[in-house]
């Protein structure tokens, strides 16, 4: 997997918590909070202190100061929305050793599988819907489209990645061209979008195949079918659910670039969007998801907009991750480690473009 560069993984583990998770859209905790059970890995928590209207000011102590209000977050660079998700400039985090790989020979997309020998799901995925007869995924499925790599549309919902799994520390930006076109992949469906994010007739993309640049992939963590799970009030588990961009066209690619001042720029971006997400930690601990299936059954449905309509922190904060791994779990202390890590690859440019 990260001899592709990938910053997502071919094959989630299944947890053993695959339960009924909470509602879609989880209301504000009202549960008193001396009476909540802490919750290890959930959605923020329990991360709360004193126990609201107690006698926290007996005996003539001073009332606390107010604490400062959170900035407000902006998820307009973040947030990725479905019907959005031709993206023109994405970012994809490598190891020292491809960064030296990729300057002595500049292409990007070199391998169709692992350095273990796994496949991408998405190949996998692909092929299967190639084999039922669907055009579409019958091109997608050609030798020409098999080397890739993976990417997303910010740095910091990939960096962390999973549990016993790094990316690596080096930052790739890459740029699409403008007449590109992308497929979308999402709960068994293909469709096709322009860099404009209009729609696109399959016939198209079969006839000029020569014009995508790559697949946005939805993982349903493990589900025979994705939309089963997102019905009604209440989702089900989609365990380590993930998205990502699976880069398969050099030729659609405009330029790719490492350690520039660009890159530097979105890096120092993400550490300050990373600190206003710590100082909103509280207000996204007022959403109860409580699990690793709750918080992941909520993303993938989102993702898939087959949660309910509308916005909340919580939505844009998940419409923003490209994995549901426990890292991303908006806690204050998961949250400290990313910005931790996010300025550990902090670098003096020596700056490398290519123009494929």
């Amino acid at each position: 997997m990260l001899a592709l560069g990938s910053c997502n993984s071919f094959d989630r583990p299944s947890p053993e918590d695959v339960g009924v998770a909470p509602s879609i859209e989880p209301p504000p905790m009202s549960t008193p909070i001396a009476a909540r059970k802490p919750q290890v890995g959930g959605f923020g928590g329990a991360r709360f202190t004193g126990t609201g209207g107690t006698d926290a000011n007996a005996g003539g102590a001073p009332p606390l100061p107010p604490l400062p209000a959170a900035p407000k977050l902006d998820f307009a660079k973040d947030a990725l929305p479905s019907g959005k998700e031709a993206a023109s400039v994405l970012y994809s985090w490598t190891t020292a050793a491809q960064v030296a790989e990729l300057r002595a020979n500049p292409v990007l997309l070199t391998r169709s599988e692992s350095s273990g020998g796994a496949r991408p799901q998405v190949s996998g995925v692909i092929e299967r819907m190639a084999t039922n007869g669907n055009a579409l995924a019958q091109r997608l499925n050609e030798p020409r489209f098999r080397k890739g790599r993976f990417a997303w549309i910010n740095p910091w919902a990939t960096v962390r990645g999973w549990p016993g799994e790094s990316y690596g520390d080096q930052l790739l930006r890459v740029v699409i061209k403008p007449e590109a076109l992308m497929v979308i992949l999402s709960a068994d469906t293909l469709d096709v979008r322009d860099m404009q994010n209009q729609s696109v007739d399959h016939a198209i993309a079969i006839a000029k195949p020569e014009r995508i640049a790559a697949v946005y992939f939805v993982n349903e963590g493990g589900q025979a079918s994705g939309t089963a799970i997102c019905g009604g009030s209440f989702v089900g588990c989609a365990p380590n659910a993930y998205r990502e961009y699976f880069l398969n066209n050099e030729s659609m690619i405009q330029d790719w670039s490492v350690s520039t001042p660009e890159i530097l720029d979105e890096l120092r971006r993400s550490i300050e969007f990373t600190k206003t997400l710590r100082a909103n930690a509280m207000s996204l601990s007022g959403y109860y998801f409580g699990t690793d299936c709750s918080f992941s059954g909520y993303a993938y449905c989102t993702w898939i907009e087959r949660a309910a309509p509308g916005t909340s922190l919580a939505r844009d904060y998940v419409r923003s991750l490209a994995l549901t791994s426990p890292f991303y779990q908006p806690s204050e202390e998961n949250l400290a480690e990313l910005q931790r890590v996010l300025e550990a690859a902090l670098f003096e440019p020596d700056p490398f473009r290519h123009e494929p």
